[in-house]
């Protein structure tokens, strides 16, 4: 979120609105893992189980006092075939550049 903070409690006020008040989830925030974790404990998350395809009504939930709206960061994925070819682009620039260098005589 824009606003990280802590926000006094209102009574009837949903993550949706304390949401609101930090800013909104950044660019780099992953929208669909946002969780509320109670002050006892219990975690609520918006992939959890709910009305359609497990989203409910995550951002609708009432908020009790000593609630915590967590918004995560995006994590990049590992390409494994992407990191190949960026080396292999890496290589073989370098034997470009020694072959250019051996056919002017530097070597």
């Amino acid at each position: 979120v824009y606003n990280q903070n802590a926000f006094l409690y209102k009574k009837g006020k949903t993550v949706s609105d304390y949401l609101d008040k930090a800013g909104g989830p950044t660019r780099d925030g992953d929208e669909s893992d946002m969780y509320l974790v109670r002050a006892d404990g219990l975690v609520f998350s918006k992939r959890q189980g709910g009305y359609l395809f497990g989203n409910g009504n995550f951002s609708g939930r009432k908020t009790l006092p000593g609630d915590t709206v967590v918004v995560p960061e995006k994590l990049e994925k590992y390409n494994l075939t992407k990191d190949f070819k960026d080396w292999t682009q890496i290589f073989y620039q370098f034997a470009i550049g020694i072959a250019s260098l051996k056919t002017i005589g530097v070597f």
